[in-house]
């Protein structure tokens, strides 16, 4: 064992005493972009995030830009200016995402070139019959099962996502009280393959239900006593694929490249897609 053991140090040793070569790498020189990111929701006034794409040296603390002018287009019309409400956040006063319309978001600032994203709002998802039934799990705890109608329109490619939340309260340091939250559930597909998830979103698409009446089923173990909010909507392509990427690029480490995202703004970086769902809202007892 004593041999194996100064073998070991001997070698390690050796390892740490190796030639160091150190090369010159140059960058290329960066011209910075505008990085836009919205995902608007129906009855919900646009909040737009702006920043800008940085150089892979710059060491500078992540900046977001406060001098920046949002247009916003509805179906080809000029509709407003967003206002700014915090660093870099941009939201709308007068106008709210409607089902069916066509937006363009035409956004400069100086120093940047110009860049705009165009995006369709999906019409909400059609829901009919729904009901709840408890069961047990292998370990013999409950969870309920929903089981929701869900009227798919024929002839097209539709991109569905479910998302549970629970109110909660917590504590707020700030406050100094507990406040209501809405903190996310865990819920499972059982009749869909897994698809990529964000904010607590499981998309499912209607490949196998095309133009039909689909009884979507899903698990979750509730909080008794508490309110629970199940979303049931519709997402665009562009979102959909900005999850995919986002989800298959994994997580970033000191070692990993620089994520590669699905883009669909035009001149710049980020990403601009609409969701719209019906919320069941029901208390467990």
């Amino acid at each position: 064992m004593k041999t194996i053991f100064n073998s070991v140090v001997i070698a390690l040793l050796l390892l740490l005493s190796a030639c160091s070569y150190y090369e010159e790498i140059e960058f290329m020189e960066h011209t910075p972009l505008l990085v836009v990111n919205t995902v608007s929701d129906l009855d919900t006034p646009w909040r737009v995030q702006v920043s800008a794409t940085r150089s892979l040296n710059d060491t500078r603390p992540y900046q977001l830009l406060n001098n920046v002018k949002v247009d916003l287009y509805q179906d080809g019309e000029f509709k407003e200016t967003l206002t700014r409400q915090d660093k870099g956040i941009y939201t709308s006063v007068s106008t709210q995402p409607a089902e069916g319309k066509t937006y363009l978001l035409k956004v400069s600032a100086p120093g940047f070139a110009p860049c705009q994203a165009s995006y369709f709002q999906p019409e909400a998802a059609v829901l009919g019959e729904r009901k709840f039934v408890w069961l047990r799990d292998e370990y013999g705890y409950s969870f309920l099962e929903g089981k929701v109608q869900l009227q798919d329109p024929d002839h097209q490619e539709d991109i569905y996502y479910i998302r549970m939340h629970v109110l909660d309260s917590v504590y707020d340091g700030r406050a100094g009280r507990k406040v209501e939250v809405k903190r996310p559930m865990s819920v499972e597909l059982p009749q869909h393959p897994r698809e990529y998830g964000m904010d607590g979103e499981l998309f499912f698409r209607d490949a196998t239900f095309n133009g039909q009446v689909h009884e979507l089923r899903f698990r979750f173990y509730p909080v008794r006593g508490r309110m629970h909010f199940l979303e049931i909507g519709r997402t665009t392509a562009a979102y959909y694929k900005y999850a995919r990427t986002y989800e298959y690029n994994g997580a970033e480490t000191v070692l990993s490249m620089p994520r590669q995202v699905y883009n669909n703004v035009s001149g710049g970086v980020g990403i601009a897609a609409g969701r719209s769902a019906n919320v069941l809202t029901f208390t467990v007892r």
